[in-house]
């Protein structure tokens, strides 16, 4: 054994100097400094320090994530590195390349000390400084020693979550008299594809983009046509041009209908003049753990979520983009929830700072103290459902935290309603730092 006092390798009392030995020490200490030089913090053997795993901030911790990695060879996360973020639309634009550099770095500075990990696949995000990957447990402890990584997070799969709107009592029929239609603008539809043949849809689908995944340790497959994991070619976003189960894609071609289908006499989207962004978010999950009583369901994994909430931004110059909608949720919160769920508050602030708002669902379970993720991201904006009498439904979520209810003064299904009770409620949707589009109300 050897001792190093003072940039020298000398002998301890009673120890008899031994080449090899020394050679062997020396080899060690190089490529522990070279670890630490790389930002790399470390713990006891087979022990990861406390504060390293107080950076995982979904419920049940650090030691949740490594239990599901051990258990099933891996598991996926939201990985936060450390750069700095302002949503784009509050930058200049050399501020906003700027900001994006940045992010990119330090995204590869992650990736290049996860060299020798086991990361069995990974996606940089380029407006937000998150990285989505699957790892094993040792690259799970691997990321986590990494000075430069802030906050980890699972990457969770979501439900759709059913809608019905009454065009009438939401006032659509009085907007759409009074010339407020959505004509020029586009709503941007993520959820598990949009069937653009449909007859009231004909026409009306102007982008469309796939994000969907495969991973075999969740019995996640990509329901992108071809299997692939990511496309924005014509026909990408047609609910059943890949795998997905019977029955299962059908509630994103109903949601685009309620958002902006054609008036076919009977009936018409709330902004029927208004055109669709059509992005498939969801992956089929061959698991009754995931699926509950069937053995098959479509599933939306935040991580593609991120990649659709991304597309969006990219097209804001191409098409006016009033909003995104999301019927979707999952976990139950009580309160605002931009911690756990910072990755997607990031995306949606980037959206909102270009005057894009994100309509979120607050859940179909019930709860009358909580509402799901991400609907319960504080600059999200959430939207319970109420009966035909205008009472909270029996099984909408709702909360003190729920944007479009009566807790925030905002009530979208009043009674005859007429154009200046739909311009006040604008205002005051306005007053969260959103367009109120696709219904134009010109306020």
């Amino acid at each position: 054994m050897f001792i190093i006092k003072g940039g020298v390798v000398s002998k301890p009392i009673g120890h008899k100097r031994n080449l090899s030995e020394l050679v062997s020490y020396l080899r060690t200490l190089v490529i522990v400094s070279l670890m630490f030089a790389a930002g790399i913090d470390f713990a006891s053997a087979g022990e990861l320090q406390p504060a390293l795993q107080g950076k995982v901030l979904t419920a049940g911790g650090y030691g949740k994530l490594a239990a599901k990695a051990q258990r099933d060879g891996s598991v996926k996360v939201i990985v936060q590195v450390d750069a700095t973020f302002h949503p784009m639309g509050s930058l200049s634009a050399p501020e906003g390349d700027t900001q994006v550099s940045a992010i990119s770095r330090a995204q590869d500075k992650a990736m290049e000390q996860l060299a020798s990990a086991n990361v069995m696949s990974h996606y940089k995000y380029k407006y937000i400084p998150y990285i989505s990957m699957a790892v094993d447990s040792s690259a799970l402890d691997a990321v986590l020693s990494i000075s430069g990584v802030t906050s980890v997070v699972e990457d969770k799969p979501s439900k759709p979550t059913t809608v019905n709107w009454n065009i009438t009592k939401v006032g659509a029929p009085a907007a759409w008299t009074s010339g407020y239609d959505g004509t020029g603008f586009a709503v941007a539809i993520l959820d598990t594809g949009v069937d653009k043949n449909h007859p009231i849809l004909t026409g009306k689908v102007v982008s469309e983009a796939c994000y969907s995944t495969t991973d075999v340790a969740y019995q996640s497959l990509s329901m992108c046509p071809g299997g692939v994991t990511s496309s924005t070619a014509s026909g990408s976003a047609m609910p059943y041009g890949g795998n997905c189960p019977t029955e299962e894609c059908d509630h994103g071609t109903h949601v685009s209908g309620i958002a902006a289908g054609l008036d076919a006499g009977e009936s018409a989207g709330v902004a029927k003049g208004a055109n669709i962004i059509a992005i498939q978010v969801f992956s089929r999950f061959d698991s009754i753990y995931y699926c509950g009583t069937s053995s098959s369901c479509a599933l939306s994994w935040t991580s593609d979520q991120l990649k659709g909430l991304e597309r969006v931004y990219e097209l804001r110059a191409a098409i006016s983009i009033a909003s995104v909608n999301m019927s979707l949720g999952g976990d139950k919160y009580t309160s605002n929830c931009d911690s756990d769920e910072s990755s997607t508050k990031a995306a949606i602030d980037n959206l909102r700072s270009a005057g894009i708002a994100t309509a979120i669902a607050a859940g179909n379970d019930g709860y009358s103290n909580g509402i799901s993720a991400p609907g319960c991201i504080s600059t999200a904006v959430s939207v319970g459902a109420t009966t035909s009498s205008d009472a909270v439904a029996t099984y909408s979520n709702s909360a003190n935290i729920l944007n479009l209810l009566a807790q925030r003064g905002v009530n979208i299904v009043i009674s005859d309603i007429n154009i200046e009770e739909a311009k006040s409620s604008a205002k005051e949707i306005e007053s969260l730092g959103v367009r109120t589009m696709p219904l134009k109300f010109d306020v």
